[in-house]
């Protein structure tokens, strides 16, 4: 018999599985589009209830120093009794930073900055990770169905749906559903 946690990463990997068939098919195959972090980004958007914030595969897929500011915001919010979120950490580090940076540079410096330079990307790299689930659903489901698809030549759109032409002469139609009475009947946010 299955546990919770095992039942769970069983329903986040099937759907997190059928995502990435559905990025494949709409995007003719192309690898770029379709791997699995494209996939869980755009799970995250379509159906958050599965690959959401709290999902295992999510959890599992954040960088380690994505993962160290998370523990450092979850301790330092109890060290100091207020919220403190990991964004606001690394916000603080990223203009530091920059400021040391900026020194360097007006000082005309000609010592090494890479190692400063390489923090300050991945600091970037973190920044963007979370500030993905800043975003309230409504504008991950519209930025997803209506910017992911810029490489596809448009043939229509309408005012919830568009139209792209893919390479085999087969057509992709996007439609969002959210947040209209037909999602809540069909229970779906995106038609494909």
């Amino acid at each position: 018999m299955l546990n919770y946690n095992e039942e769970k990463l069983d329903s986040e990997w099937v759907t997190l599985n059928a995502v990435k068939g559905l990025i494949k098919l709409a995007t003719n195959g192309d690898k770029s589009q379709s791997s699995y972090k494209k996939a869980l980004e755009f799970g995250h958007a379509i159906c958050p209830d599965i690959l959401g914030e709290e999902s295992i595969l999510s959890k599992s897929h954040k960088s380690d120093l994505t993962k160290e500011y998370m523990q450092r915001a979850k301790y330092k919010s109890i060290k100091e009794d207020k919220e403190i979120t990991a964004i606001s950490l690394i916000l603080k580090d990223i203009e530091e930073l920059k400021s040391l940076l900026d020194i360097a540079e007006n000082t005309k410096d000609k010592s090494e900055t890479d190692k400063l330079r390489g923090k300050l990307k991945h600091l970037y790299s973190s920044y963007k990770e979370l500030d993905l689930e800043k975003n309230s659903e409504n504008q991950l489901i519209f930025r997803d169905a209506y910017k992911a698809n810029n490489h596809l030549p448009l043939l229509t759109e309408g005012k919830n749906n568009k139209t792209f032409q893919l390479s085999n002469s087969n057509l992709l139609t996007v439609r969002v559903l959210h947040p209209e009475k037909s999602e809540h009947i069909t229970g779906a946010d995106l038609l494909y």
